[in-house]
């Protein structure tokens, strides 16, 4: 699993916050993830591709997002972000954007973002994780202090849609679905 604070560099943000949870599928794939949270009713966007360009200009594949929503609240913005996922073709959800996507992220998940994520073998952060995690201690956990994860508390008004929302990605044991992410 990841954590994320809000968008932007850090000097752009100097009141950082968390903003996103990253976990690690269960399935084999993303697409396999996608079937299980259509099972469980809970709203999702495709599998979206996050390309860059590298120093020569080619585009570079380095992870896939599944982008999963009610977790954290739900707004139009986010619903029409998960429709148009669904709708695009593979070809322009996987061009490079040189843009800052923040701006629009934010408004799509003003309140965070939950999302599956699955990185490229190429991809050269994915076996840092271990230098990743050494750095993050000595400075201290970072603008947000963290050092490290034992609970995820979500503030709510209505506490049973939240569980039972919750309870659905992690494990329901009512249809006996195994978790589709874990930490």
């Amino acid at each position: 699993m990841s954590i994320s604070n809000s968008f932007g560099e850090p000097s752009e943000q100097p009141n950082a916050r968390l903003y996103g949870l990253a976990f690690d599928p269960t399935t084999a794939t993303l697409t396999k993830s996608q079937g299980e949270l259509k099972r469980r009713d809970l709203s999702h966007s495709a599998v979206v591709p996050y390309v860059r360009r590298d120093e020569d200009g080619a585009p570079q594949h380095l992870w896939v997002t599944l982008y999963v929503g009610g977790l954290l609240g739900e707004t139009r913005w986010q619903k029409a972000f998960f429709a148009a996922t669904k709708l695009l073709p593979e070809r322009l959800l996987s061009r490079p954007n040189d843009r800052d996507s923040s701006p629009f992220l934010n408004r799509v998940f003003p309140r965070g973002m939950i999302f599956l994520v699955n990185y490229d073998s190429k991809f050269a952060e994915n076996f840092k994780r271990a230098e990743a995690h050494c750095s993050l201690r000595e400075r201290e956990g970072g603008p947000l202090g963290v050092v490290g994860l034992r609970d995820v508390v979500i503030g709510t008004q209505n506490v049973d849609t939240a569980r039972s929302r919750w309870n659905d990605f992690f494990t329901n044991r009512r249809n006996n679905f195994q978790p589709v992410g874990v930490l």
